[in-house]
């Protein structure tokens, strides 16, 4: 386990808040910035919206085009930092293209060197996903 010093660990929470604070101005360059070039993006299940991504894929993910209109609000939870990752517990809140509310809720698990995520881990409603996002197109 790697020891870091309270200033490491609120700089690395500062980190998040800024990628969450871009995430919510639609400013997807500047979110996506705080990848690492080699970062992982890991959602885990089994189903059409798992996997893993680069950091590529998700930046030509978000650049496609969301189906939410305007910026997702973030409402953080609760924050948790220790060694080099940071736990945040939140809810989104939006509107979709189609007028349909949409409100989910997420645990992510980022891991910082050097300012970066090098890896981000996102669970979220999977259910609540596919009735929202894979259902509908079937």
């Amino acid at each position: 386990m790697t020891s870091n010093s309270s200033h490491d660990l609120e700089a690395n929470k500062r980190t998040v808040q800024q990628y969450f604070s871009c995430m919510g101005r639609g400013d997807i360059d500047g979110a996506m910035s705080f990848l690492a070039d080699d970062a992982i993006w890991w959602v885990p299940g089994k189903w059409e919206m798992s996997g893993s991504f680069t950091k590529a894929q998700m930046l030509d993910m978000l650049k496609q085009g969301l189906p939410f209109e305007g910026p997702l609000q973030y409402d953080i939870r609760h924050m948790t930092a220790e060694a080099d990752r940071v736990a945040v517990e939140f809810e989104s809140h939006g509107k979709l293209k189609d007028g349909r509310p949409y409100d989910n809720t997420y645990h992510f698990l980022f891991t910082l060197k050097n300012g970066e995520f090098t890896r981000v881990n996102e669970y979220v409603d999977t259910l609540y996903s596919y009735r929202t996002f894979i259902a509908p197109a079937k």
